[in-house]
């Protein structure tokens, strides 16, 4: 958000917070709490003024109208700009998966006010380079990791022999595609679920792949096409239902799942006749969104600034100790993610040269929105059927299982070693726990099981640090008292963000100083390294 932040921008946000919630339907767990909603940080620039600018005048979740402009960004930027994570660079290309009741979550009304909105930055005039790059790019129906490199694909050539000289020449056999750039769009995700778990289909390892590098080969000789540069991010529309029906442990296990981000959406609040907002109410913002685009295309290698580089060592421990089981393997993928989230919103920030702490905070809410959401959806599911099931029983006998009951509960069609690899699992994640049951004569009393609370992973949110969803745009939390330290390298607290000294070894690859000598009225907002305050104390949003 700007400093100088429009009067309906802030009118968008009351009316998102106060709005009455979606009821959650009777069959959800009522243990089980709808993820608060994203809070401030995460609606950073531009992308974050486009959505309240629209949340007042649609049943949709600012949620799903947010992260479908973040993915559709990123897709229009394309390859050239990236993070680097060691040798490995990280481009804008993301995946998101809506996850909300048929209708009521209003996910495809969410996806039409995202792609009018750059239907009207890119696609409405002929002098902007982009101009038609949805009717280019926008894809659906994937069904095969072929298809998918097909939309993208170089240009194949095959040699061939002439049969009256002999001599070999190259002939053309497809042009290929100059656009590489591929958005693929599905609102009914439960058939691409179900197409991927069919034997033989690649289609989750190409989208992996796709995830990773934009180059995209398969080792089959019937299938000669190819593409490098691709850049292709996804949006998926799914019930929670259907997500956890048809999202099985091979799936999970390829890694397909953890490049995605999981976004629970639900109906905002009630309009009866509807609201037209009109396409003069969003073109400020659209103009803007089509410019900034244009720039960030001509980027490189962004990097992330002194202060990103404080919060980020602050997030980093949390994205990488993610909880056993399921939730796990699903958040595996945390500080790629989040760079990249990182990355959109910096490139779209007028003239940011650097990934800055607003950046990254914004990411961080986004991250820790998904991982609830996630939690909301799967719960204590631990991605293994036995496990699964043998916690179901558990929990409907609380005088708990004995070995010979947990027996009798698969029908004694189990060997020993997978029952004894499920209570195992089960004992880890502290979902169950072994007791000595009453003895009934002499000898050795029975073993029991019983299900405890011990982790309960429906209240996982309160283990993730809040400090990137407290995040004001405003001011660095903290002791408001110091505006510069006196702290030394060694005794620098990671906690006090109004801490502007780092030691030298900390600005190793900075080569700007830390001390601007610009007035507050000529603060730059996007200059990371000026480290001035504007009158009043707050820093300049």
């Amino acid at each position: 958000m700007t400093a100088a932040q429009p009067d309906w921008a802030a009118a968008g946000v009351d009316a998102v917070r106060n709005a009455p919630p979606e009821p959650e339907p009777e069959s959800r767990p009522a243990a089980r709490q709808w993820p608060a909603p994203l809070g401030d940080p995460a609606y950073y620039g531009i992308l974050g003024d486009l959505t309240h600018r629209i949340a007042p005048t649609t049943e949709a979740d600012p949620a799903g109208i947010l992260m479908q402009l973040v993915v559709a960004a990123g897709n229009a930027i394309g390859h050239g700009p990236h993070f680097m994570i060691e040798a490995t660079p990280q481009a804008a290309n993301l995946n998101v998966i809506l996850v909300g009741d048929t209708s009521l979550g209003r996910k495809g009304t969410a996806k039409d006010h995202a792609l009018r909105c750059f239907r009207l930055a890119l696609g409405s005039s002929s002098a902007h380079e982009d101009a038609g790059w949805l009717d280019q790019s926008l894809a659906s129906g994937l069904s095969s990791g072929e298809g998918v490199i097909w939309q993208v694909r170089d240009k194949i050539e095959r040699e061939e022999e002439d049969k009256k000289t002999g001599k070999s020449h190259v002939v053309v056999v497809d042009q290929g595609t100059d656009e590489k750039r591929a958005l693929f769009v599905e609102t009914e995700y439960a058939r691409v679920l179900r197409v991927a778990r069919r034997d033989g289909n690649i289609l989750p390892y190409v989208l992996s792949q796709a995830f990773d590098s934009g180059t995209l080969r398969l080792a089959n000789k019937n299938t000669p096409a190819f593409a490098t540069g691709a850049h292709i991010s996804t949006i998926g529309h799914i019930t929670p239902e259907n997500l956890v029906r048809h999202l099985d442990d091979d799936v999970i296990a390829s890694g397909f799942a953890n490049r995605s981000l999981f976004v629970l959406v639900r109906r905002a609040r009630l309009l009866p006749d509807g609201e037209r907002l009109p396409d003069a109410a969003i073109w400020p913002l659209t103009a803007r969104l089509g410019q900034a685009i244009a720039i960030a295309k001509g980027r490189g290698e962004l990097t992330r600034d002194v202060e990103a580089r404080r919060l980020w060592h602050e997030m980093y421990g949390p994205l990488t100790t993610p909880p056993p089981g399921l939730l796990g393997a699903l958040q595996a993928r945390g500080p790629a993610i989040v760079m990249r989230i990182a990355l959109v919103v910096a490139l779209l920030d007028d003239g940011a040269t650097r990934i800055g702490w607003q950046h990254l905070a914004a990411a961080g809410e986004v991250w820790r929105y998904s991982c609830d959401s996630t939690v909301y959806i799967f719960g204590d599911r631990l991605g293994d059927p036995v496990a699964d099931q043998l916690l179901q029983g558990l929990r409907s006998a609380p005088a708990g299982l004995t070995r010979t009951e947990i027996r009798d509960l698969f029908g004694r069609n189990l060997r020993a070693g997978e029952v004894e690899r499920a209570l195992g699992l089960l004992l880890v994640t502290g979902l169950a726990q072994k007791v000595e049951g009453a003895p009934s004569g002499p000898g050795r009393p029975p073993e029991r099981w019983v299900a405890t609370g011990g982790n309960d992973r429906n209240d996982r949110t309160q283990d993730f640090p809040r400090f990137w969803s407290c995040m004001s745009f405003r001011s660095y939390q903290g002791d408001e008292a110091d505006g510069v330290t006196t702290d030394s390298p060694q005794t620098y607290d990671q906690n006090d963000r109004n801490d502007q000294t780092l030691g030298e070894a900390d600005l190793s690859d900075d080569g700007n100083d830390q001390t601007t000598t610009d007035p507050p009225s000529a603060y730059d907002r996007n200059d990371g390294n000026d480290q001035t305050p504007d009158a009043g104390g707050e820093w300049s949003a």
